[in-house]
């Protein structure tokens, strides 16, 4: 007895003497995971895309981590260069030049020289190397951004003044390995033929073009169009002192976008034709054209009309023009002026009807219910309507808010499509909610309505104004309880783009 006793002291001793030898190398395993440098056990490849990353400058600190990190910076695929104004003109020189003579990579996927200062014409040569420098190692998307303001020439007095601009090399023009390319902020004077076999995205944006030849935009656009035959998106946006009629034809062009094209001296007359058979996202802004003509567009889906208010006479004679050529479009964004325009025009001319448009965004300086609902008769199939708030003074609105119009004067179908209705305030306006009710009891298959402030620097309006905006979206809520009615104060996503 006694020695079985003894016996079972032992064990118990043995199993204690265990558990803790379990838990000291339990304790152990946990220190050496803890202290264990998990980052420099990947592999170089995932640290190289991971440090594609950041910014240049971030990127070489990461030398001074091991000595394992302290050359691998050199062999990264993806340079980029974002310079902010706490940094002088040398040392931002010197420090590029650093990086690219380091730099031991065999070929360059990304280079991305961004400046916040303004261009210095000392940095002409050097600027001249580093382009050199990324097409020589068959880069792939290369991004030059400068600061500059669209309307700095507009504003200027006659003759303007134009700022030193950044003029590319003869070699970007060459290089067939390109295959997006970002030009902001540039002088777009370009030397000899364009090759860019690869080319798919093409910005080119707050350009200038310095020759004072009427047609040199054009001239531009065609050497642009017949060197890249597979450019797919193509954005536009030059400053020139004259041009002519303005004319696209491209059959590899899926996304197209022309902003501001600005002029010191302005045609009354100018005209923009557009040949894009495979075209499918077009954005217009700016000026309206005196004959706007999109010739072969039939895979067309998605189109932005942001023109501005230059003349009531020519944005009605633009928008007639396009209207009967976009009928097969499925989604449409129109600016306050092209809205106001169609508000105008809707009891004087017979406007087409757009019946495959499922998706309308527009903007709007007031609520008047019956010319809202009568103009959305133009969109009979639409799903999917954005309302976006004009900034104009709140007494504006109260002034001129409309009657309800009576169910019968509505087309049923355009009232049995919709679904999703998104209204962005810069304000509270009380009116808005007549056209919610109305929805709301007219359209038998509406399942969200979404209004949503837009972040403001200043407060427009005291909160209790948002607060009975709550309240009435409750008590709505209450009366239509199958609709989902969300109201967002700040920051919000949208129901869609």
């Amino acid at each position: 007895m006694i020695r079985n006793v003894s016996s079972s002291n032992e064990d118990s001793d043995s199993d204690s003497s265990n558990e803790s030898s379990n838990d000291s190398k339990y304790y152990e395993m946990m220190e050496r995971l803890r202290t264990r440098d998990r980052l420099s056990e990947l592999p170089d490849s995932l640290i190289l895309q991971i440090l594609s990353f950041l910014e240049m400058r971030d990127v070489v600190r990461t030398s001074l981590l091991s000595r394992r990190w302290e050359g691998l910076w050199t062999t990264i695929p993806c340079l980029y260069f974002n310079e902010s104004k706490k940094n002088n003109l040398v040392q931002t020189r010197n420090f590029i030049n650093r990086a690219l003579m380091l730099w031991k990579g065999t070929k360059i996927l990304k280079f991305n020289v961004s400046f916040c200062n303004d261009f210095d014409e000392s940095l002409s040569g050097d600027m001249d190397l580093w382009v050199r420098f990324a097409t020589e190692r068959k880069v792939e998307e290369l991004y030059i951004h400068f600061p500059y303001d669209d309307w700095e020439i507009i504003e200027r007095d006659s003759p303007p003044e134009y700022p030193s601009l950044y003029l590319p090399p003869r070699c970007l023009y060459s290089c067939s390995s390109i295959r997006k390319l970002s030009l902001v902020g540039c002088n777009l004077h370009i030397l000899g033929n364009v090759h860019w076999d690869q080319l798919k995205s093409l910005t080119i944006r707050s350009c200038f073009i310095s020759e004072n030849l009427i047609n040199q935009v054009q001239n531009v656009i065609d050497q642009v169009v017949s060197g890249t035959p597979q450019l797919e998106i193509f954005e536009l946006s030059v400053h020139s002192e004259k041009h002519g009629n303005l004319s696209i034809r491209s059959s590899s062009l899926k996304k197209l976008s022309i902003k501001n094209i600005c002029v010191i001296e302005k045609d009354p007359d100018i005209m923009l034709m557009i040949w894009a058979p495979n075209l499918q996202a077009l954005i217009i802004s700016g000026p309206p054209y005196s004959k706007c003509l999109l010739m072969d567009v039939p895979s067309l889906t998605d189109v932005t009309l942001d023109f501005e208010d230059e003349s009531d006479i020519t944005l009605g004679r633009t928008l007639e023009q396009i209207l009967p050529i976009i009928q097969h479009v499925e989604a449409v964004k129109l600016s306050y002026h092209c809205f106001k325009m169609l508000r105008s025009m809707k009891g004087k001319y017979s406007i087409p009807q757009l019946p495959n448009v499922k998706l309308l965004r527009f903007s709007s300086d007031r609520f008047e219910l019956n010319k809202i609902v009568g103009l959305l008769e133009i969109f009979p199939k639409l799903k999917m309507l954005g309302i976006d708030q004009k900034s104009y003074s709140r007494h504006s609105f109260e002034r001129h808010v409309g009657p309800s119009m009576p169910k019968e004067n509505i087309i049923k179908s355009f009232l049995m499509q919709l679904r999703t209705v998104e209204i962005c305030l810069s304000w509270y306006e009380s009116s808005i909610f007549q056209l919610i009710e109305f929805l709301l009891k007219h359209s038998s298959f509406i399942e969200k309505i979404v209004i949503q402030k837009r972040h403001t620097s200043r407060t427009m309006h005291p909160s209790k104004c948002w607060f009975r905006a709550a309240q009435k979206l409750l008590s709505l809520q209450r009366s239509f309880p199958a609709v989902e009615l969300i109201f967002c104060l700040e920051g919000s996503s949208s129901a869609f783009q």
